[in-house]
């Protein structure tokens, strides 16, 4: 016998003794679902060497070997992640649905069959899965979503919020919260919303506004401008939150919004303006909305030193000595100026 055939030789006997010791522990039922469950995680994250470097909620680096296993550090585990209520057995039911109808692993749905009977490891599962694939947006909420099925709705809405570009929440009955990644585009037209209040900064989020339910659609079209085709956490029923994502838009769609929200405004359209305002040497450029080829061509023509974006009145100030070339802008790009 060569030594190619002692070694299979060798691995068939292996196997076999193995296989006589699963099925002694079979016996033990739902332990052994939960070992095999965890042997498969295992060994799928061993082929493709994935590691829970970061926790999952806040993203800072795990360093202790207990928090790279679970994916979670001490103080997020014990702030979103304590078990003080009963998971029953509907709310298992409900999330293997959720998991099954995710675009989550075969790996991981196949470990879910074997934990039906114990909900923390499956939820475990779904925290490392979460934290060693914490770039991919769509994956962290889809697991998101069957943690938030299985009772830890602090711990889903933490998920969905560090993963969202917009967070929305309620202010009791009349008025919602919106904060979002900051933007000049969107600064500008929040701005212009008469009944949004400025609200202080909050976690990750410097800029966010207190508006009246009734400005919902008006203040989902200018997020639709920036954060189009992009992610959102919305209130959801209860005290759950969920996601959605954002309709995409441009100026034309921000443009009709505001006239709707407020008809009584609307008298003419706006002319666009070149006027000398009260600081001597300098112009004001009034348009009466964004045109980008406009931008490209003022951008190029007027030095950056020699201009400046106005935020308060909405406008450019340029230099005096431009006045004949930025007319001559407006005028190709908007037909005409004062």
């Amino acid at each position: 016998m060569n030594a190619a055939t002692e070694l299979l030789s060798a691995r068939e006997t292996d196997r076999k003794r193995t296989d006589k010791k699963l099925a002694k522990v079979n016996q033990g039922g739902a332990a052994h679902k939960v070992a095999t469950a965890a042997g498969i995680i295992r060994e799928w994250g061993a082929i493709y060497q994935l590691t829970a470097t970061h926790c999952t909620c806040c993203g800072i680096e795990l360093r202790d070997a207990l928090s790279v296993t679970r994916g979670i550090g001490p103080v997020c585990s014990s702030k979103h992640y304590n078990l003080d209520f009963p998971i029953t057995e509907a709310m298992i039911e409900d999330a293997l649905g959720t998991l099954h109808a995710s675009g989550l692993d075969k790996t991981v749905k196949k470990a879910a069959k074997s934990l039906k009977k114990s909900p923390r490891d499956l939820c475990n599962i779904l925290i490392w899965w979460s934290s060693a694939h914490l770039d991919d947006t769509v994956t962290v909420l889809d697991c998101a979503a069957v943690v938030t099925a299985l009772g830890f709705d602090s711990l889903g809405d933490r998920l969905r919020e560090r993963n969202t570009e917009v967070v929305v929440t309620r202010d009791g009955d009349d008025h919602f919260i919106m904060r979002c990644r900051s933007h000049l585009d969107t600064r500008r037209d929040m701005a212009r919303v008469k009944e949004a209040t400025a609200v202080p900064r909050e976690g990750r989020f410097k800029y966010g506004w207190k508006v009246p339910n009734d400005r919902q659609n008006l203040v989902w079209t200018i997020l639709g401008d920036v954060f189009g085709d992009q992610w959102a956490t919305i209130p959801g029923k209860g005290d759950t939150s969920k996601v959605v994502k954002i309709d995409a838009t441009n100026w034309r769609d921000i443009r009709d919004a505001f006239r709707n929200a407020y008809p009584e405004t609307v008298t003419s359209a706006p002319k666009p303006l070149v006027v000398r305002p009260g600081k001597p040497g300098w112009l004001e450029v009034h348009t009466p909305h964004r045109n980008f080829g406009f931008i490209a061509e003022f951008k190029a023509e007027v030095p950056y030193q020699d201009r400046t974006w106005n935020r308060d009145k909405v406008c450019w100030t340029v230099l005096d000595c431009y006045g004949g070339i930025v007319r001559g802008m407006v005028s190709r790009h908007f037909g005409g100026a004062k």
